[in-house]
């Protein structure tokens, strides 16, 4: 009897267990005999008691049955369903059943700024944020076949839709995001970068997918990508090559080449820049583009630098003994000047008589720098050991003005972006003279790189551009190779 006067506070509360406490209570009272044998019947007192205990059972379990599926219901939401927006979030989503033949099609979308917001503003100001954005959104959003919304976590919103082009929706996302959000009298305009993922059959496949294309597209600086299976199979290629860095400075599989710098003036070779080259026992001679830039975003770009600029003193000082008087170019990431240990690395160099004064340092301009000051107070330091710092990519990166007038630089480099149509695109043109003479009432030079061919170089020399780089003179090569080319260089230039 109290196994079922349990089970029915369980489900009917404490209201069904009262009833079934009673019921209970009266079945096995006065109906009952307290002997079945001699069919002696119950004293009052014996039942009434039981009554009354049935019934405080069933009172009892049915508020602590109501009180535990409450809890559990609070459990359930809090796991199932963003905090701050009440939407459901990721593991809701990633609970949910999805038919394939109606092509469910995931769109992600995450603002980018809400750090920055939660960090000037508070985290109060961020959940504001968040709240008036989701508000606005599904407003935005009312009047449209969207099945579905979701807060997965943080900043990353997630749109469900199915047998829809998500590209239709994708232009009204970006649309919407023009528009910006009055918080706290504050006007707030949410920058966000877009996924989008198509269901094969896998619920946290289909999240991932949507993730990969959002972080890539974010990577690229697009505004959003479609996830393609040969976005992973590119991504799973570079993340191998990566992984093969440290086998390939160990087995001297990476090389470097040179290629010169020609003043406009003079008609000599300045300087050279020193290239890194990798040629992989699998893959063959990797292109560059296809490894610098992930090398720079990993630890080993620190021990890649300093091979390359040991090896880069080490082929001057091979020039100097063939009276071939050189500098040279190194590309440096900005934020490895930061490490204590570089400087002290370079400092021992020069200590052991190393020509590290014939070193230059091409800082690349998509480096962006917070705090002016300080790197141009870490530049300084590095000067005074005799390094010079020219501008790589410029134009093509961010606040270059302030990166002009703001760091004590040597010279520019104008990226081959502008030089490659500067015989045919006025604009382009226009921008490399007006580049030209900013560089030069800053009391920098100027280097054009890529130049493929003799009419620009022509334009280059009337811009009064100092120095010029491109295949119109040489691709990289390696150094017997390029001493060869100079040797012939100079004689045909005297």
């Amino acid at each position: 009897m109290y196994l079922v006067i349990i089970l029915s506070s369980f489900f009917f509360g404490a209201i069904g267990g009262t009833l079934f406490g009673i019921t209970g209570g009266l079945i096995l009272g006065p109906y009952m005999p307290l002997n079945t044998v001699t069919m002696e019947m119950q004293l009052a007192y014996n039942y009434l008691y039981r009554i009354f205990f049935f019934t405080v059972v069933g009172i009892l379990s049915g508020f602590i049955s109501h009180y535990l599926i409450s809890v559990l219901k609070r459990v359930e939401k809090s796991s199932f369903y963003s905090q701050i927006t009440g939407m459901p979030n990721r593991k809701y989503f990633e609970n949910m059943d999805f038919d394939e033949s109606l092509s469910p099609t995931l769109i992600l979308i995450e603002l980018k700024n809400y750090h920055k917001a939660a960090e000037d503003f508070g985290y109060n100001f961020y959940t504001d944020m968040i709240t008036a954005f989701n508000q606005s959104f599904k407003q935005f959003m009312k009047n449209n076949d969207l099945m579905e919304l979701f807060h997965f976590d943080t900043g990353t919103f997630a749109v469900l839709l199915y047998k829809t082009d998500p590209k239709k929706y994708i232009d009204l996302f970006l649309d919407f995001l023009k528009n910006p959000l009055k918080i706290r009298e504050i006007d707030f305009y949410p920058s966000a970068t877009i996924g989008v993922s198509t269901y094969g059959g896998n619920t946290l496949k289909f999240i991932r997918e949507a993730y990969f294309a959002k972080d890539l597209a974010a990577k690229n600086l697009k505004h959003y990508l479609i996830f393609t299976p040969e976005m992973e199979r590119e991504s799973s290629a570079n993340f191998n090559l990566v992984n093969d860095i440290p086998k390939a400075l160990s087995r001297n599989e990476f090389f470097l080449c040179y290629q010169p710098k020609i003043d406009l003036f003079t008609n000599q070779v300045s300087s050279i820049e020193a290239l890194i080259r990798w040629n992989h026992p699998r893959l063959g001679l990797v292109p560059p583009n296809d490894f610098i830039e992930y090398i720079e975003t990993t630890t080993f770009i620190d021990d890649i630098t300093r091979w390359v600029i040991k090896k880069s003193l080490d082929s001057i000082i091979l020039m100097e003994k063939i009276n071939i008087q050189m500098d040279i170019a190194v590309n440096v990431p900005l934020k490895l000047l930061e490490h204590e240990k570089f400087f002290d690395f370079l400092s021992d160099l020069k200590s052991s008589g190393k020509p590290i004064n014939k070193i230059q340092f091409e800082i690349i301009e998509r480096d962006l720098v917070k705090d002016f000051e300080a790197t141009s107070s870490l530049i300084l330091r590095y000067k005074e050991l005799g390094i010079r710092f020219a501008l790589d990519d410029f134009g093509t990166g961010y606040s270059t003005l302030s990166y002009l007038q703001q760091l004590p630089l040597d010279k520019i480099k104008i990226d081959r972006l502008f030089i490659k149509n500067l015989k045919t695109d006025k604009k382009d043109s226009d921008i490399v003279k007006s580049s030209i003479d900013i560089a030069h009432i800053l009391n920098l030079k100027v280097v054009a790189e890529g130049v493929e061919d003799r009419k620009s170089l022509d334009i280059l020399k009337k811009m009064g551009c100092d120095f010029a780089q491109g295949y119109y003179f040489t691709k990289p090569v390696v150094y017997e190779k390029f001493i060869d080319w100079y040797k012939n260089y100079t004689e045909n230039h005297q």
